[in-house]
């Protein structure tokens, strides 16, 4: 049986790409999912998220420009397939609304996952406590490795 395709929050991402204290567990689980070859099912905004997170640590003078380079080639080598119609946004927006989220983006992730009924990963826990109560299938990076082990 195939397993199944999964949405990762940006900050798995940035976390994988650069030197971070969750660094480690977030290339783990990059590498793993690639290896069984599942699709990241992704907002459509996780680009612009990621590439502005590396802009802000290079302003901030916390990465150089290459590792901002080699991080944006990294992740745009990645099996990404992007998600933006009417009804994911739709859905995005109705999350937020009603988990009182802190972004509607945070709502896209959730949407992407419960439409498409994928695991959401995440290094957010305020989404993952209140996304579970419309997607039972929410985890943390940790969380996800373990039963990803056990299986």
């Amino acid at each position: 049986m195939k397993k199944k395709d999964v949405c990762i929050d940006a900050n798995v991402f940035v976390a994988s790409l650069l030197p971070e204290p969750a660094r480690d567990p977030c290339l783990e689980l990059i590498r793993r999912l690639e290896r069984e070859e599942r699709a990241f099912y992704e907002p459509a905004h996780v680009t612009f998220e990621v590439v502005s997170t590396l802009h802000k640590k290079l302003a901030a003078g916390d990465i150089e420009a290459a590792d901002a380079d080699r991080a944006i080639e990294t992740f745009y080598a990645l099996p990404v397939l992007l998600q933006s119609d009417s009804p994911m946004l739709k859905h995005a927006t109705q999350f937020a609304h009603q988990l009182r989220l802190k972004t509607i983006y945070d709502g896209a992730y959730l949407a992407v996952a419960a439409v498409r009924d994928i695991p959401l990963i995440t290094l957010d826990g305020e989404l993952r406590n209140k996304g579970r109560t419309i997607h039972g299938a929410i985890f943390t990076v940790d969380e996800f490795l373990i039963r990803a082990s056990a299986q």
